[in-house]
Formats: C-alpha cells, sequence, structure tokens
C-alpha cells in the first residue's frame, strides 16, 4: 500500500470518527432535551390538573353552600308561618312565600329530589327534613371527596 492509500485511509478514518462522535453527541444532545421537555410538560400537566382541582372544589362548596342557604331560607319561610294566624292575608303571604323558597330547592336542584321528597298539605308546599337532610349530605360528601 502506497503512502497516499496510507493517507487517505487514515484521514477516512479520521473523518468517519468526527463524524460518528458528532451523531453520538447529536443523539445525546436530543436525549437530554427531551428528558428536559417531558418533566416541563409533566410538570404544565400537573399544575393544570391542580388548577382544575381546585376549581372544581370551590365550585362544589359553592353549590353546597348555596343549597344550605337555600334550606335555610325555606326553613325560615316554614317557620314563619307558625307565628301568623292563619286565613290572614299576613300568613297567605308568608304562604306564598314559603311555597316559592320550596319551589325554587326543588328547581335549583332537580337531580337531588325524588317526587317522594315533598307534598302539599293544606297549601304548603312541604319538603320532607328526611330529604333535606339526606341532600345535605351528599353533597357534602361530594365536597368533601374531592
Amino acid at each position: 500500500m502506497s503512502a497516499t492509500a496510507a493517507l487517505g485511509l487514515s484521514l477516512a478514518g479520521t473523518i468517519l470518527a468526527v463524524v460518528a462522535a458528532a451523531a453520538a453527541l447529536v443523539l445525546i444532545s436530543k436525549a437530554v432535551y427531551n428528558s428536559i421537555h417531558k418533566e416541563e410538560i409533566a410538570a404544565e400537566a400537573a399544575a393544570k390538573a391542580a388548577s382544575d382541582l381546585g376549581n372544581a372544589y370551590d365550585e362544589c362548596r359553592e353549590k353546597y353552600q348555596q343549597m344550605i342557604d337555600e334550606f335555610n331560607e325555606y326553613k325560615d319561610a316554614i317557620d314563619a308561618l307558625d307565628n301568623l294566624t292563619k286565613g290572614t292575608q299576613e300568613y297567605r303571604d308568608a304562604l306564598d312565600e314559603a311555597n316559592q323558597k320550596a319551589l325554587e330547592l326543588i328547581q335549583n336542584n332537580p337531580d337531588k329530589f325524588n317526587k317522594d321528597d315533598y307534598y302539599w298539605d293544606d297549601n304548603k308546599l312541604v319538603i320532607k327534613d328526611t330529604a333535606m337532610s339526606r341532600i345535605a349530605e351528599t353533597n357534602r360528601q361530594e365536597t368533601a371527596d374531592l
């Protein structure tokens, strides 16, 4: 083999080694970049999931508090009837208000009430205490489960 041929082979080997080293460096760089990027994506997904969970909890807690407020308004309206004389205009107005509160409570929570949970008694829409307790507990549990 001539010196020129040996030099050519040596140069080709050197070039091949440099290309292989460069390819290895590119692969390593890409692997590091992907590793860093995957952690970034995972961190962003975790932050979004935490934010979504916090929002869901806040919404559920607000709905629960709204229902408790509606329960209390209904109970206050029903209790007000006890202090009035039946047959008076004041009683009829209070009865209308109590019925309105009951209707709002039922209509605002159609998935919570069954038809057996309320009834009419002497022109008064009555929501059973057992239904109110069951619904309040269900909502409290849904909030706690978040």
